[in-house]
């Protein structure tokens, strides 16, 4: 009899083990809110006969120009290439429907759709950040750099909706980021983002 109830026991805690292992399987996200997993490896690029780093947070570096005199990472053009799908998705929190190139040449940009209808839209450019200040300043817009966010920055404030945010690289050159509306993101989570985002490249140029 107390066999019996031995190998009842066991078997109860073999099908509660394997039932859990089954339902972490099947989700995409851990404990850490993190929903993609990237290995961190050489990939292949377009256009490039060097490979890329794909880092662990899904963040590809392009090859280094070998006139570089320095170690840090220098940003390019290929702005979806670089921040790739997965890298915003985990930054996010949440799956994007798709996202997209630019689609004139000399443009420098990705969007990505957190519905069929918005998205954000990530932008480099070699321009002078104080006369994009003073631009928008003239404008009427509150301008003012956010403590949440560790890198250089600056955050465009329209009518009450953050409507671009800039991180600043060097003097003439920037990562802008904007919503599609004021109806894209809700300006908690885009902070959230924005803050997540400058953590991730604050390091680069």
């Amino acid at each position: 009899m107390n066999k019996k109830i031995i190998i009842f026991l066991f078997l109860i805690a073999g099908a509660a083990l394997f039932s859990g292992c089954g339902g972490k399987e099947g989700s995409a996200e851990n404990s850490d809110g993190i929903i993609n997993q990237c290995e961190a490896e050489k990939v292949s690029l377009s256009n490039y006969g060097d490979p890329g780093d794909r880092l662990e947070n899904c963040f590809v570096k392009y090859p280094g120009e070998p006139t570089r005199e320095d170690t840090y990472y220098y940003i390019v053009e290929d702005i979806c290439g670089q921040f790739t799908k997965e890298f915003v998705e985990n930054l996010l929190g949440k799956k994007l429907v798709k996202i997209e190139p630019p689609k004139k040449s000399r443009i420098y940009n990705c969007s990505y759709y957190l519905d069929e209808k918005e998205y954000l839209t990530l932008s480099l450019e070699y321009l002078l950040i104080e006369n994009e200040e003073r631009s928008y300043d003239k404008a009427g817009n509150e301008v003012e750099k956010n403590p949440q966010i560790p890198m250089d920055n600056l955050v465009v404030t329209e009518g009450g909706y953050v409507s671009r945010i800039f991180f600043i690289l060097s003097p003439d050159k920037f990562i802008s980021l904007s919503p599609a509306s004021k109806n894209t993101i809700e300006k908690g989570k885009l902070l959230e983002f924005a803050s997540k985002l400058g953590e991730a490249i604050k390091k680069y140029k």
